[in-house]
């Protein structure tokens, strides 16, 4: 709203603001937790760098795109879960099992995400039907497909998904028609759920009561069936 300048200038504010707060901590664990802190702050900047060169790179490899989301999006949830776990004192073997149960549920989440992007109904996600693909960006989707398809069925996908010419109902309708011949839908749900069951296993051995696990089992839950 206010141009890219002030956004960085409130980006930066606010990154001193979050160090501000954390140094009134009064506690002994608050240098590790500055430390938690700064790991990530990090990561994410590597995570959205992977990004942006995934958008020019030709080749793309699914274990190297689920490290960029890993980065970018899912340790921001372990984090916040480590640190909660850390303010209260927990046991350190909790710190990381909290600390993965977030990242796994992070990780599906933007698998999701992605699956939304063609297949969510855009009254309920906010957003454009087909953005992604619009946008020539890399998403599992897209990667599964580059996987599954051989020679010349590869070579008439690329082409496809990186025009930018065709009009855009007409690009996202013809993806969409590739995506559904190679069941994309379904490997996708499939990674979800997978990294959703890996969560869970994590936060089954942290010690907590049940009812602290049951509720976020039950916001594991909404994020596995979440439609926007």
């Amino acid at each position: 709203k206010f141009g890219i300048n002030q956004a960085i200038l409130s980006g930066d504010v606010m990154l001193i603001e979050v160090y501000e707060r954390l140094a009134r901590l009064e506690m002994e664990e608050t240098l590790p937790l500055m430390r938690y802190f700064n790991t990530v702050a990090r990561e994410v900047c590597e995570g959205q760098s992977m990004d942006m060169t995934f958008e020019n790179q030709e080749e793309v490899s699914i274990s190297a795109y689920l490290e960029m989301i890993r980065l970018k999006t899912a340790v921001l949830l372990g984090l916040s879960l480590r640190l909660g776990a850390l303010y209260a004192g927990a046991p350190s073997g909790d710190h990381e099992h909290l600390y993965q149960y977030g990242v796994n549920v992070g990780i599906s989440f933007q698998l999701q995400d992605d699956y939304l992007d063609i297949y969510g109904d855009p009254s309920q996600t906010g957003k454009e039907l087909g953005g992604d693909i619009i946008r020539c960006k890399k998403t599992y989707l897209y990667l599964r497909a580059m996987d599954l398809l051989e020679n010349e069925d590869k070579k008439e996908f690329i082409k496809l998904y990186s025009d930018r010419a065709m009009p855009s109902a007409e690009k996202v309708d013809r993806v969409k028609g590739v995506f559904d011949e190679l069941y994309i839908s379904h490997y996708c749900r499939e990674a979800k759920e997978a990294f959703m069951g890996l969560a869970k296993s994590h936060l089954d051995v942290v010690q907590i009561c049940q009812s602290s696990k049951s509720k976020l089992g039950g916001f594991t839950d909404k994020m596995m069936e979440r439609t926007f």
